[in-house]
């Protein structure tokens, strides 16, 4: 072979020598960021699911102290539930609104752990720094609205209207510690005392039961 011809195949032989390597490695690289994003995805969806379910299975029911919703955190990490709050729509005998429309919010209050028959419920649920309450992995906690809250002053807050829904907000981390937050209602979901007949039936009663 001409020498020439030699020299002339030598800087292409050694071009695709090192663009082989670099290919390669950027594909591979691209192939393990895919497999771990869809990973992630999946187990994030996965985890906001279970959420889902843990928190909509809320049990209705009443105290001497007040009445109000318990509810539970059935999955592997701690959740934190910044408010819970009951929703109000106006009634036919509201002076200003119409039948059905939005008539306000209160935050309900936070009055003790509950246990739900899982084996590891032994917080308190302390509010932490911020505020919230913290529910560990398969503890419960109980938030109600005080029987007195219908007396005095607040039986004007009250006037005109009935509960439509508890809307809760929870605060959760990802898989790779990203925080997020998760609203639900309760409304539409098959609680044992059905929300929101059970809560304006106790609003009806206005008095702790004997």
């Amino acid at each position: 072979m001409d020498p020439n011809t030699i020299a002339q195949y030598v800087p292409t032989s050694i071009s695709l020598a090192w663009v082989s390597p670099v290919i390669y490695g950027v594909v591979t690289a691209l192939v393990w960021a895919s497999l771990v994003w869809i990973y992630r995805s999946y187990r994030d969806c996965k985890l906001r699911k279970n959420l889902e379910i843990s928190f909509l299975k809320g049990h209705l029911g009443k105290s001497r102290y007040g009445y109000g919703v318990s509810l539970q955190n059935d999955t592997h990490i701690p959740v934190l539930v910044r408010v819970v709050s009951a929703l109000l729509v106006a009634t036919k005998d509201h002076e200003q609104l119409e039948a059905g429309k939005p008539a306000g919010s209160f935050k309900m209050n936070y009055t003790g752990a509950t246990e739900f028959g899982a084996s590891n419920t032994n917080s308190d649920g302390p509010a932490n720094e911020r505020g919230f309450i913290e529910l560990p992995p398969y503890c419960g906690g109980r938030w109600e609205v005080p029987w007195d809250a219908h007396d005095g002053e607040g039986k004007g807050f009250f006037a005109g209207k009935e509960y439509s829904d508890v809307e809760i907000t929870l605060e959760y981390s990802t898989l790779f510690k990203v925080p997020m937050l998760l609203v639900l209602r309760l409304e539409n979901q098959e609680t044992p005392s059905g929300l929101p007949g059970a809560f304006n039936k106790f609003m009806e009663q206005g008095l702790p039961p004997r």
